[in-house]
């Protein structure tokens, strides 16, 4: 973070933790620290590794609990950003709401308290602003393509350096041979069932005829009856 935005988000928490949508952010980025923290330990392990001259196993061993490490932090920061982005939502929808009615009973009152709390809700906003900033710079910095799928509207969309793409969840699938689309399915229906985190290796043909392997890191999102209805 900025170090402006350091104090605003700790009396952001602070007073509002124990509402419900603030309370799944600070939930994730508990959940984020903790990870940071098995992070640090595979490290110090490795380090252990090194100097003791370890046999390769054990070192493929650490190589891919740092892996999905990573991956799981990925995922987490995505949902964090998530999060404060629906927070953000329903801090306008009440603004708006009490904007109304305390312009009607208390006038001039109503209108201070007003730009008092639109004061607030700017320095959230911009705090969200600077941190999907921040993460799309990461993005293009890793070379690292972000999709959307709307379980809703069956469309996947395609976010990368070039710009944005959408394309139904079909044809995304019909770029997969017959084993690569069954192998994604059963993963992505296990991803569901645990509601953990979804991995895989896939080997895809672009549009323009291109063959690659790329990898997949992902995780659904779900509403409060949870149910699924995205997928990063």
């Amino acid at each position: 973070n900025q170090p402006d935005d350091i104090d605003p988000m700790i009396d952001l928490f602070l007073r509002f933790r124990n509402i419900a949508f603030m309370a799944r952010t600070i939930a994730i980025w508990e959940e984020g620290d903790a990870e940071i923290d098995r992070l640090v330990l595979i490290a110090e392990q490795l380090r252990s590794a090194v100097r003791a001259g370890s046999p390769n196993s054990q070192f493929v061993a650490l190589r891919e609990q740092l892996l999905n490490s990573n991956a799981r932090l990925t995922v987490l920061a995505q949902r964090f950003s998530d999060s404060l982005g629906e927070a953000s939502r329903i801090a306008q929808r009440i603004v708006a709401f009490f904007t109304l009615g305390l312009s009607l009973l208390l006038a001039v009152g109503g209108w201070l308290l007003v730009r008092t709390i639109f004061g607030r809700v700017a320095e959230i906003e911009r705090s969200l602003r600077d941190s999907n900033d921040r993460w799309t710079i990461a993005a293009r910095a890793a070379k690292v393509e972000l999709l959307e799928w709307d379980l809703a509207t069956d469309l996947v969309t395609s976010h990368h350096v070039k710009g944005t793409r959408t394309i139904r969840y079909a044809d995304f699938l019909a770029s997969l041979s017959e084993e690569d689309r069954s192998r994604l399915t059963e993963a992505l229906a296990q991803a569901r069932t645990t509601q953990g985190t979804f991995v895989s290796n896939q080997h895809m043909r672009g549009a323009d005829g291109t063959e690659v392997w790329m990898d997949f890191i992902g995780q659904f999102s779900y509403d409060d009856e949870g149910k699924p209805y995205r997928m990063i």
